[in-house]
């Protein structure tokens, strides 16, 4: 018996996106006493501050949304590159995770993803298993007549009007038209290579993150549901071969809670970090940083995947900046495959957007992102120690793999064609440059008073003068590189992209089906412990993670839920 004198069937570990699924569904039966435990703080409904409210990814410009501590290697040393230092790597830490802080792009992945998961004897993990769990968690206000699409679930995807997209987007788009892409209405639903409108998980008025959605105020109300926020769980509690319970820390104070089944679903990162904390992983790892082992698993925590992205920006006329009645800043996206022998179909999705952050500098900067969406290159989330207080060893290795350089290289360069159209070159002042996510950038980003100063003068700056302008977006924007010049040598930009791409905030992969849990997300080797997040997905898949996160969970929770349970 727990302290608080409640037995509870199941323990759900993070109140990301999957966690917010899985508590919502689980409890749906009055039967069984569900415990939602999330490390960040609650912005529960009728109490929400204005950046959750806002469409625009408001949330991730405040450090308080993210874990402090966390940092991550993107590169790794390299014949004649070196591995860049670890940084500050933002994973969120609050109640709807990674849902409640990013940008609210709703891509489904391509079928062909589940048709590799399936060749890899995970069964029931086809592309018509899991359409049925997409279309019941959205409510696609564009496509829900077709049959292809949900129209009654809690998730509103919907997609700006073309002839509301700013003037850069719009020229871009005809760039890409004349550039042999096809025009695509529905991503979610075509998926060859083309040019689209990008379906996002918002209103025009608000954000709908996981927590919003699945977690309202009638799901609050169950009284077999309890959501327990600023609690940081430390590890699983492993006996004779069955997960009890876990260990918590919550405002420097301990407790055990005892339960019947413990679902993890804290993110790529952190789930296998408290498996591994749990004795849970390489025996000889855990070994050399004093965990007792309780289940030899090797691959916990290998096999870390990430979408190795880059950018391509100009610093845009007025006329062609997006309206600031258009709060959502996803409007134009492209799906391509790489043109080189090694390359996969979709490999190369670019987001393009005419608004870069909330400052006067944000709103002036257009931006290419370009990501590799299908990479071979793969990482790993280590324990460094295993005190709970010390992060893990987070060493993405991306771009490891020659083709990955190559391919993502190759998308560089379609956006600098794109660029290079006589009508996109009317949208922006001077010239296209390569853009660094550096220190400056990140720190520029953050809402504070002095940054909305300093973005103003260095703005006006900009728009004054064509030599200031070529100096201030070389020497704190581009890093002083020349763009012309990287285009013209592999070598070059190879090595550009070595010191500068960052991912997409997408890591999967840590706890892989087939090799740390099964197709229904049980861990081997112990009962009753299952991981239901994107930390599951044997390959990553090709579009952003979040809504597939989601529909994977509801999947993955749903079949936790009709196991006959008997305790």
């Amino acid at each position: 018996m727990n302290r608080d004198g409640r037995h509870w069937n199941h323990i759900i570990v993070g109140g990301g996106s999957a966690g917010c699924v899985a508590a919502a569904e689980l409890s749906a039966d009055p039967r069984r006493n569900v415990l939602l435990l999330e490390a960040g703080r609650d912005t529960p409904p009728g109490d929400e501050p204005p950046e959750t409210l806002d469409p625009y990814y408001a949330r991730a410009m405040r450090l308080e949304n993210f874990w402090p501590d966390l940092r991550a290697r993107w590169t790794a040393e390299m014949t004649d590159m070196p591995g860049r230092a670890a940084t500050f790597y933002e994973q969120a830490r609050i109640l709807g995770g990674g849902s409640s802080v990013n940008s609210m792009v709703a891509v489904r992945a391509v079928p062909d993803d589940f048709a590799e998961w399936a060749e890899l004897g995970l069964k029931g993990w086809s592309w018509d298993d899991i359409l049925p769990f997409y279309m019941e968690i959205e409510r696609d206000i564009d496509f829900g007549d077709r049959p292809e699409h949900g129209n009654s679930g809690p998730i509103p995807i919907r997609r700006h009007e073309c002839e509301a997209w700013p003037g850069f987007c719009k020229a871009v788009g005809n760039a890409a038209g004349r550039c042999g892409l096809r025009y695509i209405d529905d991503l979610n639903a075509d998926f060859g290579d083309g040019y689209s409108r990008v379906p996002m998980n918002s209103t025009p008025q608000r954000r709908v993150s996981a927590a919003a959605a699945f977690l309202d105020r009638d799901v609050r109300a169950r009284p077999n549901l309890e959501i327990r926020t600023s609690t940081a769980v430390t590890r699983v509690i492993v006996e004779e071969g069955c997960a009890t319970g876990v260990e918590t820390e919550r405002h420097g104070a301990a407790e055990t809670i005892r339960a019947a089944s413990i679902v993890l679903a804290a993110g790529a990162i952190w789930s296998p970090t408290i498996l591994q904390r749990s004795g849970i992983g390489p025996a000889s790892h855990l070994a050399g940083v004093g965990v007792p082992v309780a289940v030899d698993l090797p691959e916990v925590g290998a096999n870390l995947q990430e979408h190795a992205t880059v950018s391509v920006a100009a610093f845009l006329r007025r006329d062609a900046c997006q309206s600031p009645e258009l709060r959502s800043h996803a409007n134009m996206a492209f799906r391509a495959r790489a043109r080189l022998p090694e390359a996969e179909g979709a490999d190369i999705y670019a987001a393009v957007m005419a608004k870069s952050s909330w400052h006067e500098m944000g709103r002036r900067l257009g931006n290419v992102l370009v990501s590799l969406h299908r990479p071979h290159s793969r990482g790993r989330v280590s324990l460094v120690s295993g005190d709970p207080s010390v992060g893990p060893d987070v060493d993405f290795r991306i771009l490891e793999h020659p083709h990955d350089r190559t391919r993502l290289a190759d998308g560089v360069r379609l956006a600098f064609e794109l660029l290079s159209d006589p009508e996109a070159r009317a949208t922006y002042l001077g010239r296209p440059f390569l853009a660094a996510y550096s220190p400056f950038v990140q720190s520029l980003n953050r809402y504070t008073r002095w940054n909305a100063v300093r973005s103003a003068a260095a703005t006006a700056l900009v728009d004054f003068s064509g030599p200031l302008r070529s100096h201030l977006i070389d020497g704190l924007l581009a890093s002083g590189t020349d763009a012309a010049d990287v285009l013209a040598d592999q070598e070059r930009l190879e090595h550009w992209m070595f010191e500068n791409a960052t991912g997409f905030f997408h890591p999967a992969g840590t706890c892989a089906m087939g090799t740390v849990v099964d197709a229904a997300g049980s861990v081997r080797g112990v009962d009753r412990l299952h991981v239901i997040d994107a930390s599951i997905m044997p390959r990553i898949i090709r579009a952003n993670t979040n809504i597939t996160t989601m529909a994977a969970a509801l999947k993955l929770a749903r079949g936790i839920r009709c196991k006959v349970d008997n305790t």
